[in-house]
């Protein structure tokens, strides 16, 4: 079965910039109905088609322009029969649109009720549907007071009874550029079960909180046209925006298809480097070696795997992932040297990024290593080669992979929710869209390594290897939840055949 692909005008990922950008030429257009008409009426549509006969619905409605579309959406809804309370939270002067909306849902029998009459309620919410239209794309500080005690009691009583919850354009206290929380574990934010994002896609709703908040996501267009100075900054990583593998031509032989070099394995930690291998091996590589700092293991369910001493293992041509389960002792440090030294194409993951992290020599090296490199940190990792907290690094995951590109002229797989992808040469970045909970256990960060040694091996660039990795990597995740293995007690050897699968599938729907 094919993977679902996503319409290519919604991969497109654009910074709340380029949205403001996107609002003020539809202003100046003065086309005949306005940019608040036509958001009110995209998210009609989609009301109508989760809630087709009319029920009861409880609308939180902001001071800026969001609250200008929810009391429009209000008023639209009450006329189609709809039994609509809407809870109001107004400050400060309103919008020539916002005021034509708040007048239409004056006129309407949608009912004003106070927030107080929500926020006392431990119990039973009578509403079938919620919708947020309480704060936009603009909110820069933490959402506080009454507004905070608000969410509070909504996401409760959503959770409690299952109630769905449609955000207009973000979920209120969720950054739209970085997909954070807005104040971090200081702030809170709307549980959606959808957000209707307007103009375009936005990556706060792929990356970090989102994963958690943003729910199922609607783009709707408005029927704005993008300008050619407007740019998306990022696009998301799916089924239809990876690279192809190169076909594989019958007259091959094993080393056709590239030797990969796992070095890692200090004591106690052999398992890394033989998952990592394993990997390297069910994704296609021709030769498999498994260099072992300390306690060599042979893998006796895998002979095909070549398991040997790191250090008297003689460098050809191999593609090198080092630091699965590499520690960081003086040894550790030593071969690692070694190995960048080489000027192989390399993937750096685990042990080998906290050393470079910690040694200052082995970051020199690292700037005179001039072959393709991937680098894999998870946000601690990040943190500590960035030298920030992993609080900053999760405040901006994608500043954090732009930094971390620039800094070790290095494709960057920064991996979370929402893993962001960027590449040294361009501020170009993915947000990949695959992978679950079930990703959080140990040793899926060997896998993911091994994975992406295999298809450098295979005659890949290292952002192609990059973003076909981690699509597999997440996809293999999904595959295996949908089949009742995870999302608890997924592992990460279970992981491998199922990557094998989906890139194989790949591979054949690249060749229909």
């Amino acid at each position: 079965m094919p993977y679902p692909l996503i319409p290519a005008a919604h991969l497109r990922l654009y910074p709340v910039s380029a949205i403001r950008a996107m609002e003020q030429a539809s202003d100046n257009q003065q086309a005949p109905v306005s940019l608040m008409e036509r958001a009110a009426a995209a998210a009609m549509r989609l009301v109508t088609t989760l809630m087709p006969e009319p029920g009861a619905v409880l609308i939180l409605a902001g001071p800026g322009d969001n609250g200008g579309d929810a009391a429009l959406l209000s008023a639209m809804l009450a006329s189609a029969g709809y039994s609509i309370d809407i809870c109001a939270l107004l400050s400060g002067a309103l919008s020539a649109d916002s005021q034509a909306s708040w007048q239409r849902c004056s006129h309407s029998s949608a009912r004003r009720i106070q927030a107080e009459q929500l926020t006392a309620v431990h119990g039973y919410f009578p509403y079938q549907l919620i919708i947020d239209g309480l704060f936009g794309i603009g909110l820069s500080r933490p959402v506080s007071g009454l507004a905070a005690d608000l969410i509070r009691a909504v996401n409760r009583a959503s959770e409690l009874q299952r109630i769905p919850v449609i955000a207009l354009d973000i979920p209120s206290g969720l950054s739209a550029d970085t997909g954070a929380v807005v104040g971090g574990t200081q702030g809170i934010a709307i549980r959606a079960s959808h957000t209707l994002s307007f103009l375009g896609n936005k990556p706060g709703l792929h990356t970090a909180d989102a994963k958690d908040y943003a729910g199922h996501v609607i783009i709707d267009f408005l029927e704005a046209s993008v300008s050619a100075d407007v740019r998306e900054t990022g696009v998301l990583n799916c089924a239809n925006t990876l690279p192809a593998m190169p076909k594989r031509a019958g007259n091959s032989h094993k080393g056709s298809f590239g030797d990969v070099l796992i070095a890692g394995g200090a004591a106690g930690m052999s398992g890394a480097v033989l998952l990592a291998a394993r990997t390297a091996l069910f994704s296609g590589a021709g030769r498999v070696y498994a260099g072992m700092l300390e306690a060599i293991a042979a893998d006796y369910l895998h002979p095909e795997l070549m398991c040997r001493s790191l250090q008297q293992h003689v460098l050809q041509k191999e593609i090198i992932v080092a630091g699965p389960g590499l520690g960081q002792s003086d040894s550790a440090a030593t071969e690692l040297a070694r190995l960048i030294a080489a000027n192989h194409t390399m993937v750096l993951d685990a042990d080998a990024l906290n050393l470079l992290a910690q040694q200052t020599p082995l970051q020199s090296a690292l700037q005179q290593h001039t072959a393709e490199k991937i680098l894999t940190p998870h946000p601690l990792e990040a943190a500590r080669l960035l030298n920030w907290t992993v609080a900053e690094v999760q405040a901006d995951r994608i500043a954090a992979a732009s930094e971390l590109a620039h800094r070790y002229q290095s494709v960057i797989i920064l991996k979370g929710a929402g893993s962001v992808l960027c590449q040294p040469r361009n501020a170009q970045y993915r947000i990949n869209t695959s992978g679950n909970p079930a990703l959080a256990t140990g040793g899926t960060g060997d896998v993911l390594a091994g994975l992406c040694g295999a298809l450098l091996a295979q005659g890949l660039t290292a952002w192609d290897a990059a973003c076909l990795a981690c699509w597999l990597h997440g996809t293999a995740a999904d595959d295996l939840c949908l089949n009742g293995t995870g999302p608890v007690g997924l592992t990460a050897s279970e992981l491998i055949p199922a990557i094998r699968r989906a890139l194989n599938q790949h591979i054949a729907l690249g060749q229909l």
